[in-house]
Order: C-alpha cells, then structure tokens, then sequence
C-alpha cells in the first residue's frame, strides 16, 4: 500500500520517508530525504552517493515508469519485487487477487488504495472468492490463503501448487541463504543472545522451518490433497520438485 501511494503522489517525500524506514534504510538515508527541500524524484542519481538511496531513487523511478497497467497486476509485482521469503510471495498474489476482486476497472489508483487499506483491517483468511455471478449460498467456498494463515483451519479439499525445492527448499543442500546480511540478522534478531551463525546452521534452521511448514499445508486436508508444480516456471526451466515429494509430483 505504501508503494502504491508513493506512485499515487511521488512528489510526497512523508510517504517515501516511510516507505523507506520499512525497507530499513538507515537513519543517515532517511536524514537526507528529509532534509531535502524538492521532490526526492527531482535528484540527480549521479549526485546520490548512499547505495540504498540510489537503489530506492530507481526502484521508484521504475514504478512510476511501469504504473500503466492493471491494478492488480502492478500489486502482484511490487509484492514479488520486494517480498522476502515464500511467505511474502504467497501474500502477494493473494493481495493481487484481492485487488482484482475488490476493484472495479473505471476505479482509480486512490480508490483501490482507500479499498485495500479498508480490508487491511481485516485478516487475509477473513476473504473467500467466489465465481462471479454466483451467490456464496449456491457456490463452493474456495479460500485463498498462505500455509501459515490455514494452521488450525482444515478443508475438504486442498491444492498447494508451485512445490519445487527453489520454493519450498526440504533438502539443505539445495538451501540458497539471501545476500547480504539482511537475512542473517532476521534470524538473529528472533533469537535472544545469539551470535553469529555459520551458513550451515542458517541453512539447517530454514530447511526445518519450511519442513513445519509443509506439514501444516498437507494436513489441512480432510478427504484430498493435491500437490503440484510446473517445470517450467515463468523464466525458469526444469526445476525441480520438492525433494520429500519428488516421487509424488
């Protein structure tokens, strides 16, 4: 939402102060928007020396020059840009499909945001989406929602696509830690007194996290469940299935 209000009104250097604070820029790069008495978007990049300064002057130089299309699909790609971890890909598309159901195509860009805020108040699980044209009363209820959200929910039926080890890593050698120290220092933060972990152990937390998080998804499922991924995935090729459902997918 943040995002979108800074291609709604990008002239506004409140909003992107704070959108860069969520992003966690430091305090110096957040000092300097401030101080600034034009536009942050006026600047000369070549005169921006702070790496995440620039990096955020072309990310929402990016947007505004890629703002002409649906809605929903400009939320989809923000989401994924900026998403941290599976968690953060699965609410994207959720907040995507929200958009385009919530939305209407003569709606503009402040009203959509004005509709998300509205169902910011609400939890994602809240949602069900239904086929157009057909009351909830004569349809099937299809719910939409991330693994972490459906933990204490169970459904007749349950699909969970895009099960490949690039997503959903079961095997720690195929483990990819993020660059950066940003991931590092996430583990850290969660941690009381916790030094420096080696990448092996990092890696080991994250398999065992995504492990709880598969059986939380396959054990929704009261009568089926269906696994799936695709082997070619937008510009990926060949990936590979999750390594504890290879024999299945």
């Amino acid at each position: 939402i943040k995002a979108l209000k800074i291609i709604q009104n990008p002239l506004n250097n409140n909003l992107i102060m704070d959108f860069a604070k969520e992003y966690e820029l430091n305090s110096d790069c957040i000092n300097k928007i401030k101080e600034l008495k034009t536009p942050f978007i006026y600047q000369n990049a070549d005169e921006i020396y702070e790496e995440g300064l620039l990096q955020l002057y072309f990310d929402i130089d990016y947007w505004l020059n890629n703002s002409c299309i649906n809605t929903d699909i400009l939320v989809l790609n923000l989401g994924l840009y900026y998403a941290k971890n599976t968690t953060d890909k699965s609410n994207a598309y959720m907040m995507a499909t929200m958009v385009k159901r919530l939305t209407e195509p003569k709606d503009s860009l402040e009203e959509t945001i004005k509709k998300l805020e509205y169902s910011a108040q609400k939890p994602m699980s809240a949602y069900k989406f239904f086929e157009e044209g057909v009351s909830e009363a004569e349809s099937n209820p299809v719910c939409i929602m991330t693994m972490h959200k459906a933990k204490g929910d169970e459904f007749d039926y349950v699909f969970i696509p895009e099960l490949n080890e690039e997503n959903y890593s079961s095997s720690i050698k195929n483990v990819k830690l993020k660059s950066g120290n940003h991931f590092i220092q996430t583990i850290r933060n969660n941690v009381e007194n916790c030094g420096v972990k080696q990448q092996e152990e990092l890696k080991t937390e994250q398999t065992e996290e995504t492990l709880r998080l598969l059986y939380v998804g396959i054990t929704r499922a009261k009568q089926e469940l269906y696994l799936s991924n695709a082997k070619n995935y937008r510009k990926r090729k060949n990936t590979k299935p999750v390594e504890i459902f290879k024999d299945i997918i």
